[in-house]
């Protein structure tokens, strides 16, 4: 896998996973249940399909969203923090790029975090980035597998206060950096990038289990 020289791809164990401040088991389309605190969320047109584990949603590309009002628990500060994800899809993006995840926007204060999924040059592959701006400085992280291949990938994004961390299927690659802290009042966003009620960046594909944990 090509990595950058700052980055660094390692076969060692994740750092410890901390405290789950919510969790989207997607079984359900009238409202997404949070499992861990009281961050449920609002899905707009998407369905229901076999998921990792038991059910989960599929995006269909178009006009498919899931909007979480922004709380204290989905704002990491300063803290370590990590989301993790399940993914299925065939579809690799075109022109841009999918966004599956994100909290926050660069045109909007408070600093933002997201996972992101890019073709290559060949438009035959989609690798999984991570992103993270705070108040030190915006940093990203895209390496990894193909994950447009028609199977389940977990992804993990995470922050430490040193350094920003992906890992696919188990695969960790580190990148050192400091981020800073991030916490927005912006909504956290399930298939879409979504700002000021314009939506872009559409997922198509299939989601399930959504975690995030802080600490």
């Amino acid at each position: 896998v090509p990595t950058s020289l700052a980055t660094l791809a390692t076969a060692a164990p994740a750092h410890a996973a901390g405290k789950l401040v919510a969790f989207w088991s997607m079984d359900t389309t009238t409202v997404m249940v949070d499992r861990a605190r009281s961050n449920d969320g609002t899905p707009r047109n998407v369905t229901l399909v076999p998921g990792a584990v038991g059910k989960g949603y599929h995006f269909n590309g178009v006009n498919s969203i899931v909007l979480v009002p922004s709380s204290a628990s989905l704002n990491p500060g300063r803290h370590d923090f990590r989301f993790t994800v399940s993914l299925r899809l065939n579809t690799v993006p075109g022109v841009g790029d999918y966004d599956p995840i994100r909290k926050g926007a660069a045109s909007k204060p408070g600093g933002q975090y997201k996972l992101e999924l890019f073709s290559d040059s060949t438009r035959t592959r989609a690798q999984a980035q991570c992103a993270f701006r705070g108040t030190s400085r915006y940093e990203q992280l895209r390496t990894g597998p193909n994950v447009a291949d028609g199977y389940w990938h977990k992804i993990t994004c995470a922050k430490t206060g040193t350094s920003i961390r992906l890992i696919v299927d188990g695969v960790p690659y580190t990148k050192r950096a400091r981020v800073g802290s991030v916490s927005n009042a912006e909504p956290l966003v399930l298939g879409a990038k979504y700002v000021d009620g314009v939506s872009t960046n559409r997922y198509k594909g299939d989601m399930d289990e959504v975690r995030i944990q802080v600490g």
